[in-house]
């Protein structure tokens, strides 16, 4: 497991940048390498605390991470513990090791600017909501399939553009 800290960090870039996993992974890897899909997303929100679970799967879905995280709004501090296994077989689950550390890496180059232009491009008047998990997303940050539909990045629905609810009654 690899830990991280993000300190001097805004409760709306931590959320943001939970959000965009999946394209930084994509960003930060070679063309021929398998993207992050978001398999479960949740948050708790207490007085002085977010607490958040997030699993992706990688390549053929014998992999995961698992990563908990934790905002401490007092301290503007986000934590991340970073877990990624690999279930082979009729083995149990072995720690891939180096998907651990290229994940921390990734969140530890993100700079200040970085979550600025992370937080510009989350906050939208428009969201997309997804039609089967009713999931919301910032327009400007959908995933677009090569046949064209938009891929929910939670349930992994294909939906067809012209079949996309935008909800424009959220403020930025």
């Amino acid at each position: 497991m690899q830990e991280l800290e993000l300190y001097d960090i805004d409760e709306s870039q931590y959320i943001a940048l939970l959000n965009v996993i999946p394209n930084l992974w994509e960003k930060n890897t070679s063309f021929y390498q398998s993207s992050l899909k978001p398999v479960f997303k949740s948050f708790n929100d207490f007085e002085t605390l977010v607490f958040g679970v997030h699993i992706f799967k990688y390549g053929n879905a014998s992999t995961i991470f698992v990563i908990l995280t934790e905002y401490i709004r007092d301290a503007k501090l986000a934590v991340f513990n970073i877990t990624a296994k690999t279930i082979t077989g009729i083995f149990s689950p072995t720690d891939y090791k180096s998907g651990e550390l290229k994940f921390t890496k990734m969140l530890e180059e993100i700079s200040y600017e970085d979550l600025e232009q992370i937080i510009q491009q989350h906050d939208t008047n428009e969201v997309f909501v997804c039609p089967v998990c009713k999931a919301q997303y910032a327009k400007r940050i959908l995933r677009v399939a090569a046949d064209g539909k938009v891929e929910c990045q939670n349930c992994l629905a294909l939906v067809d553009p012209n079949e996309i609810h935008v909800d424009t009654s959220h403020d930025s």
